[in-house]
Order: C-alpha cells, then structure tokens, then sequence
C-alpha cells in the first residue's frame, strides 16, 4: 500500500521487504529494478484512495486516518521533522525544554506540552494540572516561536491548544506509537489567540468565579483579585483596603464564607 505521499526510496525499500516476507529473494537489474526470483503468491500493490473492500476488511474495517501531506524543511530539504518541547516551572520558573525521540509518555499532566508538526500547524497540549502562569507563558512562548523563528513557519501558521483525552488525529499522528486506551472524542482544538485572551482577562463578576467550571486562566487562590472595587464591597461588606490589611488567616476564613476559595 502506498500512501500519496511515499517517497521513492521508500516504495522501493517496501517492495524489497514485501517479497523477503513472501518467501522471495530479491535482486536488482542494471537499471534498479526489483525483481522476484521465486515462486511465492503474487503481491499485489495498491496506491492510496484505490483500495478494495478486502483490504479494509483485513484491518478491521475502514476508519479515518492522518492524511495531510508532509511539510518540507525549508532549512536542510527533505520532510519536516516533528518537535516537542514541554513547559514546566518545576525549576521555580517556567523553562522550556526540546525533547529528542519524544514520545506519549512525555505529556506530562503537570506541563505544557508545544508540539511543532510542521510549518502551518502547531499545538499546545495543557496538561489538567499546568499552573497558570505555565499555560499563559507557553502561548506568548508559541507566538514567538512562528514570529521570530527562522524555520520557515508561515505567518498564518495554526497554533491550537488541545486537551488530554481529546486530541485530534493530527497531534497523534506525530508520535511513533500512540496508545488510545483512554482517549475520548476528538476535538480540533481552539485558536490560542482566543484562549490567551481568557487568560489574560483580569476582571470577573462574583456569578463568574461562583461557577463549578471557572474562566480560564483564573487562580483559584486568588479569586477575589478578579472581582471590581464595587462588588468586592458588596461581596465582603468592606473595602479592598481594609480586607488587606487584616491578617492572612482571617481573609482565608472571608474567602470560605463566600465561597471564593
């Protein structure tokens, strides 16, 4: 089976182990053709989008796959080399860090997790549990990257944030091996533009922060830093300047009374 976008050397490569797998030797002609020298079935070779029903029987039944075509490193030639680097602020502050022959087990629940599959497109994996300041600072980090990098990315490159669990088939495909066992549906991700203005939203309402799913990019201990000087009196029954002169445990036992904690 040949996919649309095989290279040469490939095809052939494939012929070659196709006929030592049928029990065949194999030998080359004066101008580089395979050729089989036994008496094993007939291979038959299919290109991409001309299958027949037997072959999607064999596998299980037809299914969606990863078809984009492969970007070209405008640098060295040749395909796209897929990279990852991963955020973290386990240091004390946030560091990026380039993986070699990364695979699944490098998305970390704690992490950020920027994914470089091409000139065109690129993700952010957020881990459930990467801080805040990890998750704005890897957007400003990704942005920069296609701005500032000398790749080759286009200028209207696609960066997409995703979540574990919900990985869309074009993040999957860049890792050699992926397991699936707890995936769920998939979902394309969402513009980091748009998400990074969540993010850096620094005003909230009381009913806002009250709810089980809270905006993104709020940290859960501050939340009363979200609301306005009004509602923040309103809320508390006193002004900003005198909740923070009291001292810590007595804010803390504020903020449960009204449930931003």
């Amino acid at each position: 089976w040949f996919g649309r976008n095989t290279p040469a050397l490939e095809g052939d490569a494939g012929l070659v182990v196709a006929q030592m797998v049928n029990g065949n030797s194999v030998y080359f002609d004066d101008h580089g053709e395979v050729h089989a020298a036994g008496l094993a079935d007939r291979i038959h070779t299919l290109d991409e989008g001309n299958e027949p029903d037997p072959f999607w029987i064999l596998l299980g039944g037809r299914q969606e796959y990863f078809r984009d075509p492969p970007s070209t490193d405008k640098m060295g030639g040749g395909r796209y080399r897929p990279r990852l680097f991963l955020c973290s602020n386990s240091s004390g502050r946030v560091e990026v860090e380039e993986m070699a022959d990364f695979s699944q087990d490098d998305l970390h629940p704690d992490r950020v997790s920027l994914l470089d599959c091409g000139l065109s497109s690129l993700y952010l994996w957020f881990g459930k549990r990467a801080p805040h300041v990890v998750r704005r600072t890897a957007m400003n980090v990704a942005i920069e990257y296609v701005r500032m990098g000398t790749l080759g990315h286009t200028h209207d490159a696609r960066i997409s944030v995703v979540h574990p669990h919900h990985e869309p088939i074009g993040f999957k495909a860049q890792f050699h091996a992926w397991n699936p066992t707890h995936d769920e549906d998939e979902w394309p991700g969402e513009s980091v533009y748009r998400v990074l203005e969540g993010y850096q939203r620094e005003v909230y309402t009381y009913e806002e922060l009250l709810r089980e799913e809270r905006p993104p990019g709020v940290q859960a201990d501050r939340l009363e830093s979200y609301l306005t000087d009004k509602e923040f009196a309103q809320v508390f029954a006193m002004t900003r300047a005198q909740y923070e002169s009291l001292p810590k445990w007595k804010q803390q036992n504020l903020k449960r009374a009204v449930y931003l904690f």
